[in-house]
Order: structure tokens, then sequence, then C-alpha cells
């Protein structure tokens, strides 16, 4: 049982994700759950050009049994439910558009979204436009456009995305003892970009006299008396943010 309750992001396929299993997924601010019963054979099927069990692609009654497998873990976490991605591959448009309407008749359209491939792509666009739902055309399978959605659904209202656990915890704890706000990086770069150029200057050159300093010393992770290597890592992506801005203002 979980004591905190994070919304969830709910995404269903049977092509499954790459670098994350089926299941439940803890993430920074919510959490993602995989479902679906996944076809498996398929994608060695796409590399290689040679068919499984006869097919390339996945059958209609295989995917409308993904969509009703999945329908059980919704249920159970429905109250949480607040985004749903749904993939759309060669033949799973009939029995996925069955079960997303049913979705959308429940009042969840606004919160899904469509994931597909482009076979049959008129079909899915008149469908999504029918039914007022956004698409992400993917790659085939989805497979990898789904792990771009899940990381940033699981790093979503993290700032400290790159950054190790260890070193959250000592960001956490220092900018908490200094009383100083974690800006993430759109907020540093709202801050960057609203100063003039003079000011924006001045915090160039600090953070690259700062570097130097770190760099200058044998060991550039220990500096203030303590192991603080993530300081120059957040200097080096504050300067970046700095050189973004000087280059889009060209």
């Amino acid at each position: 049982m979980e004591i905190e309750e994070k919304p969830i992001t709910y995404v269903v396929t049977y092509r499954g994700v790459d670098g994350f299993s089926k299941g439940y997924h803890e993430g920074f601010e919510r959490n993602v759950i995989i479902t679906g019963a996944e076809v498996s054979g398929l994608e060695e099927s796409w590399r290689t050009g040679e068919t499984f069990g006869g097919q390339l692609t996945a059958t209609s009654e295989q995917v409308k049994f993904a969509y009703e497998s999945a329908e059980n873990e919704r249920k159970s976490f429905a109250n949480r439910i607040d985004r749903c991605y749904f993939y759309l591959g060669a033949n799973g448009a009939g029995p996925a558009f069955e079960y997303i309407k049913n979705m959308v008749e429940q009042g969840m359209k606004t919160n899904v979204v469509l994931v597909a491939c482009d076979c049959s792509k008129n079909k899915k666009q008149e469908f999504a436009k029918e039914n007022e739902l956004s698409i992400i055309w993917s790659d085939c399978g989805g497979r990898d456009t789904l792990r771009k959605i899940v990381e940033n659904e699981l790093n979503e209202g993290d700032k400290l995305v790159g950054y190790a656990e260890h070193e959250k915890k000592l960001i956490k704890n220092y900018f908490e003892k200094k009383g100083e706000k974690l800006l993430g990086r759109e907020e540093k770069l709202e801050m960057y970009g609203a100063m003039d150029s003079r000011q924006r200057n001045q915090n160039k050159l600090g953070i690259e006299n700062a570097i130097f300093a770190r760099l200058s010393r044998d060991n550039a992770d220990i500096f203030d008396g303590e192991n603080d290597g993530w300081k120059l890592k957040m200097l080096w992506e504050n300067l970046d943010l700095i050189l973004e801005i000087e280059k889009k203002n060209e």
C-alpha cells in the first residue's frame, strides 16, 4: 500500500517500452503504469524481416486482448489516473478505437493522447479529430517514443534531472540550509533571459571563475571542505544555459 498518493500516467501498449518493464514505476511527482499484454517476438521480426508465427504485426485479436487485460489495472487506480497514452499500431487501431472511445465517454478525453505509427494514418487522424484527441507520431512499435514519454512523465517536477540520488539529497540540504530557492532548468532560463547583456555577462564571468578555481585544484569535487562535486556540475549547467541564451540573441 502506497503512502504517497501521486497522480498516475497510464500507458497501454502491446509492443512494450524500451528500457522499462510492464508494471508500476515510481517517479518524482507522478508515477507511471505500463500495461497491456505484450505480443512477444514482434520486435525481432522487424529487425530481421522474418515473420514471427507467420506475422510481422500483432493481430486485431491480440491487440484486443492486450487492451482488455489493461482494464483491470486501470480500474485499480482509476481515481489517480489523470493522463493516458495509448499505442496504435498497424492492426491495433480497430480494437484500440473501441477501448479509447469508451474511455472518452467516461470523461477522460482531455487527458488521452494517442501514440501511433503511420500505418493507416488517415484513419487514426480521423478518429483523433472526431474525438478531439492529440496524436504523437511514433516509430514502428512505438517502443522508443514511449520510452521518451515515460521518462518525461517520471521526471516531471524534478529540477535535478541528470543528478544522482545522493547528489539530489546534498543539493536539497544545501539550499534548505541557505534558505534559497532551488531553480529548475526552465526557471533558470527565464531568470538569465530577463537579465540585460551586462548582468548576464557578469554572471557568466563569475561562473567561469568559479569553474576555473575548482579545476585548478587536484580534486575539483572537494572545494568547501566537503564532497561537493555536484556544485561543479551545476556551474557547468548554468554556464551552458547562459551560452544558449546568448546564441539565441545573436
